[in-house]
């Protein structure tokens, strides 16, 4: 028998991610679009924030368990629907990136 050995590890549970907090939504009017963002409470000692900006099919609700995440580590998130993505106002995937910019 050669000097490396082989166990098998057992089966392990996965890993239970935390709930997404309560998020709460606001319309942002900008020229020309009103914009939905969706903003997860902050925890007390929050320091930072993070814009989460969901991509091609996706909206902003989507990304309760990447900012529950983030708050566990003291961040403050919002989600913000480009100009055409999910409940923002604007022609329906009409604007890439620049245009979120602008």
């Amino acid at each position: 028998m050669d000097a490396v050995s082989t166990r098998v590890l057992p089966d392990l549970p996965p890993r239970p991610r935390p709930a997404p907090p309560v998020a709460r939504h606001h319309r942002v009017h900008a020229p020309g679009h009103a914009l939905h963002v969706v903003e997860w409470p902050a925890p007390e000692h929050a320091r930072h924030a993070a814009v989460l900006v969901p991509g091609a099919g996706a909206h902003a609700g989507t990304l309760g368990v990447l900012a529950s995440e983030l708050r566990a580590r003291g961040v403050r998130a919002f989600g913000l629907d480009p100009p055409g993505h999910g409940s923002s106002d604007g022609p329906r995937g009409g604007v890439g990136l620049p245009g979120i910019v602008d």
